[in-house]
């Protein structure tokens, strides 16, 4: 699957672009921090957090910025590889099921997944020995 730049500069609000930037720096927050983290994945995550610090106030800014696009497209890449093997952490559960009678039960409509990622992205670096 490939993301051009330039289809997400024309259909990304800014908002979107602010949350899923912050989510991919949140998935290699997560790796990084996680108790099965390792060397290689390890490079990903820094690599990916490294490009979000880098683009994403520019594609913020100024939405037909097409390197800053390619370079949170490529940090969201990354994020999805840092999961893969080491899976994902305890900041995961607030992913939008919440508990109830009878067992855990889905919330309707749209869920800003930004948040929950950046609660996990602020636990995880705080208390990477409980991730």
């Amino acid at each position: 699957m490939t993301v051009p730049p330039a289809v997400t500069a024309a259909t990304a609000a800014t908002a979107a672009t602010a949350a899923t930037g912050v989510d991919a720096m949140a998935h290699c927050v997560e790796a990084f921090t996680s108790r099965k983290a390792h060397p290689i994945i390890d490079l990903y995550a820094l690599e990916g957090i490294r490009l979000v610090g880098r683009f994403l106030a520019r594609a913020v800014r100024d939405g037909s910025d097409r390197e800053a696009r390619a370079g949170l497209a490529l940090a969201s890449l990354y994020g999805g590889f840092c999961l893969g093997p080491v899976n994902t952490t305890a900041g995961h559960a607030p992913d939008g099921r919440v508990p109830q009678a009878g067992g855990l039960h889905q919330r309707p409509g749209p869920r800003p997944r930004g948040a929950a990622d950046r609660l996990r992205a602020w636990c995880a670096a705080r208390h990477p020995h409980r991730a």
